[in-house]
């Protein structure tokens, strides 16, 4: 098979998106228009109350959309339901994982395999299956877990988050929304998740990291796109990311050219 091509630090030219999101309106956020490329982390900062979530969640089909289109890799996938969306290629993780990220009272493998137990057996679970993959993701995330039947809401919390990642790319995504993928989680844990958002680029995926945390936007992202008052109203990329920019652009004072 021919291999997908993959965007370049310097250029995505040749490369068709593998999301498109075109004049896209929600509740919190207006004409929204970006793309994202394989293989491209495209950051979304802002502050608090910009828009970013409620814009995640209803490209994710959680939320009504008011106008606009989302195409995923050409297919649209305007408003459908959630698992329409994971099964097409696209998956989110949230922002709250104790809300909407875990199962607390389920072990490690019920979690890493909720979202793909329909892939795994149509009537019940192959627990081979779901054992090999389980292990697969405890191994490569190096999470830290007494077995894979202990439960999840003994686990630390940057433990929890790997689960919740191993969870959502079981699903085998071709774009990956990630909302504050280290907030509260210790140094360590957060190297991890680096490494993890680093070899999901490496893979061709496409990732939007939406943050609050600025130095990680900068640190991570190919290009970042700065949301104020519900609107994106500047993007940057190569040297152009820098805190100083994207702290104007988020607080809405950027003098630079605007580019969005």
């Amino acid at each position: 098979a021919q291999k997908e091509k993959v965007c370049s630090d310097t250029s995505c030219s040749g490369v068709k998106p593998l999301l498109e999101v075109k004049n896209f309106s929600g509740y919190g956020f207006t004409n929204i228009n970006i793309e994202v490329y394989p293989g491209e982390i495209l950051g979304l900062a802002g502050v608090v109350g910009a828009g970013r979530t409620e814009f995640a969640v209803t490209v994710f089909g959680k939320d009504l959309v008011k106008q606009g289109t989302v195409l995923l890799d050409g297919e649209d996938i305007t408003g459908q339901k959630c698992s329409m969306i994971i099964e097409k290629g696209l998956t989110y993780v949230p922002e709250d994982r104790h809300l909407n990220g875990i199962y607390p009272i389920s072990d490690v493998e019920a979690n890493v395999t909720s979202g793909v137990l329909g892939h795994l057996n149509k009537y019940f679970v192959d627990r081979k299956k779901a054992n090999a993959l389980t292990d697969r993701y405890i191994k490569e995330f190096r999470i830290k877990v007494t077995g894979r039947d202990q439960t999840i809401g003994s686990l630390s919390g940057g433990n929890q988050q790997k689960v919740v990642l191993a969870k959502a790319l079981a699903t085998n995504p071709k774009v990956v929304i990630l909302d504050e993928p280290t907030r509260g989680i210790d140094a360590g844990a957060r190297g991890d998740v680096y490494r993890i958002i680093n070899e999901l680029k490496e893979q061709g995926v496409a990732v939007i990291l939406i943050s609050s945390d600025i130095e990680e936007v900068v640190e991570l992202s190919d290009r970042v796109a700065t949301m104020y008052q519900g609107r994106i109203n500047h993007t940057f990329k190569g040297e152009s990311i820098t805190v100083d920019n994207l702290m104007a652009a988020s607080f809405g004072v950027y003098k630079g050219e605007v580019t969005a």
